[in-house]
């Protein structure tokens, strides 16, 4: 994919992951249906907003989505995706 100019990699995975790179260094990886794994804190896809909180506290940034909400946390590079209070996938960053 080129974007301003520069040339980026976007791999998707069976096993529920999307990755996007640059020059061989992996910018972004994405979570969605199909990965079985937790993030560093034991969240995993379907866990209640509840559970988000209680392991990651407050989010640095919110943001509404058409279907939803995210929730920043930039000190552990990471944003959850929640669709009806449950995580649909998850961002590290």
């Amino acid at each position: 994919v080129q974007l301003d100019g520069k040339a980026f990699t976007v791999a998707t995975y069976p096993t529920g992951i999307t990755a996007l790179d640059q020059d061989g260094e992996v910018l972004m990886l994405m979570v969605q249906e199909g990965y079985r794994q937790t993030s560093a804190h034991g969240i995993r896809l379907g866990s209640r907003a509840e559970q988000v909180l209680a392991r990651y506290g407050q989010p640095s940034r919110r943001q509404d989505l058409p279907q939803g909400t995210s929730w920043a946390y930039d000190a552990q590079r990471i944003a959850f995706q929640l669709q009806a209070g449950q995580v649909v996938s998850w961002l590290r960053f």
